[in-house]
């Protein structure tokens, strides 16, 4: 029997969307990316809108929205940090980056660390042994964590989609 179907929903489509953008993520860290402007509005817009869909839920515990928002400054300042160690080139195929490997894949790790401990956790609470009620989308930690992840990848992708606009202007 599942104790909370809401619990179970989220933590399954946070766990879709993680392992979805680290696949691609992993699979691109040390080679050269051919930049698709789609793909990168896709990036700023879903993770733009991740951190949106919890506010339902932290307006109930205003405590909780400090650590999002803490993690969104964050994750903006190291996406900005990012961009500076992104090499953007353009040749006859196109334009071209290479994002640095070791942040990004920094960050995504650990998400998916937080992730895993938060399922191990909800498998405690569904045998009865968790020690707190807490949703997971509601830990401080886990929020904290998002913010970070959500931050960088929209700051990564709206820095990308600038170099492209302001290169595409000059050409």
């Amino acid at each position: 029997m599942i104790a909370n179907p809401q619990h179970l929903a989220f933590t399954v489509g946070m766990a879709a969307l993680v392992v979805w953008r680290l696949s691609v993520r992993m699979r691109r860290l040390m080679t050269r990316q051919r930049l698709c402007v789609q793909r990168q509005w896709i990036t700023a817009i879903v993770f733009a809108l991740l951190p949106l869909v919890l506010l339902p839920g932290i307006e109930a515990a205003h405590a909780a929205l400090w650590p999002l928002l803490a993690g969104l400054v964050s994750g903006i300042a190291l996406g900005l940090i990012g961009l500076r160690l992104t090499a953007f080139e353009s040749d006859h195929e196109g334009h071209h980056y290479r994002p640095n490997a070791y942040l990004g894949g920094a960050i995504a790790v650990l998400f998916v660390l937080r992730l895993g401990y938060r399922l191990y956790e909800a498998r405690d609470f569904q045998l009865g042994t968790a020690t707190s009620g807490q949703a997971a989308h509601l830990d401080p930690l886990t929020l904290g964590i998002l913010g970070l992840l959500s931050g960088f990848f929209v700051t990564q992708a709206a820095g990308i989609l600038h170099w492209y606009y302001r290169r595409a202007e000059r050409d």
